[in-house]
This record gives C-alpha cells, sequence and structure tokens, in this order.
C-alpha cells in the first residue's frame, strides 16, 4: 500500500496494484491464497482482500471476482430497488407474471441508463434512476438488509402488499 501511495503522490493518477499471498487467521487449519489490490485515489486509499482456492494470474483472478460482485449488485438492485423477490401469493402464475413485470421494469430502466451515457446518472443504480428519473422521492422508507430505502409514492407500505392481478385470494 505504502508503494502505491507513493507513486500515486509522485504522479497524482489512479494507482492500483494486484499481489498475492499466503494468509492465515487464527481459526484456518491452513494458510489460504488472498488476493491483495491496493489501490489509491484522490479520495483515498482502497485496499481488498479476496480469499481463493483458485489458480492463475492475481490480476486475471481479481478482475473474475469483480465481475462477480458486480452481478451480485445487480441481483441487490432487482430485491432491493424493485422489490423483485415479493412472491407472496400462494399462485405460481401469479408470482411467476410479478417476476415477469420486474424483469421487464428492470431492462426497461438499463436501457433509460444507457441512453443518459455523458451524464451524472449513466453509471446510478436503478433505485437512484428511480428516485430521479420517476418522482421517487417520497420520505417513507423500507428496509432491505441493513439499508434504508425510499419507499414508491404509491406504496402504502413496504412489500406487505397484496397481488390484486389473480383475486382476493392471493
Amino acid at each position: 500500500m505504502a508503494a502505491a501511495r507513493a507513486e500515486h503522490e509522485a504522479t497524482g493518477d489512479k494507482v492500483r496494484r494486484l499481489h498475492d499471498a499466503r494468509y492465515a487467521a487464527d481459526s484456518w487449519p491452513h494458510q489460504r491464497r488472498v488476493l491483495i489490490k491496493a489501490e489509491v485515489t484522490d479520495r483515498g486509499d482502497n485496499p481488498r482482500f479476496v480469499v481463493t482456492n483458485l489458480r492463475g494470474a492475481a490480476s486475471g483472478l481479481y478482475e473474475l471476482y469483480a465481475a462477480r460482485g458486480e452481478m451480485e449488485n445487480r441481483i441487490k438492485e432487482l430485491k432491493c430497488d424493485l422489490r423483485m423477490d415479493r412472491t407472496s401469493c400462494h399462485r405460481f402464475a401469479a408470482n411467476q407474471f410479478r417476476l415477469l413485470l420486474h424483469a421487464a421494469a428492470y431492462l426497461l430502466l438499463c436501457a433509460v441508463r444507457d441512453g443518459l451515457a455523458g451524464t451524472d446518472l449513466a453509471r446510478a443504480q436503478v433505485g437512484t434512476l428511480q428516485r430521479r428519473l420517476c418522482g421517487r422521492n417520497d420520505r417513507r422508507s423500507w428496509a432491505c438488509g441493513s439499508r434504508r430505502r425510499p419507499a414508491a409514492s404509491g406504496c402504502s407500505s413496504p412489500p406487505a402488499t397484496r397481488c390484486r392481478a389473480y383475486g382476493p385470494d392471493c
């Protein structure tokens, strides 16, 4: 980290270095391979550590894990921002239809985001697009994991409403 910090101070550019090492925590029975990313930007240090059992160059493996993390972020957007995990109806068709609508909404918002290239919203999350472009600035909120998220303006409560498309018994 110190070498990356010194290079950043000398050049003023973002510096990113990838290494790997063997490490064993006290509770581990043996050493494991740890990928180490030392990144320094104008905003400060950004160290990251990934424990892996895969073989290969540290840079390639780190990119693999970063891409996986990005996929996890997209799943979190679907669950937290679009509430795609709301499959509370006991009818399969109703839940399948909900998932289809959520997937269509997600694709629509991704297309909108692609159309916003060159703006501050070009890399925005789905929830940010909802708030900024769709007027979802309601002060009510609901929890997803440990984060509080704004609720849709037409939503009287967090994900506790019943499905209405398939009758009152849902």
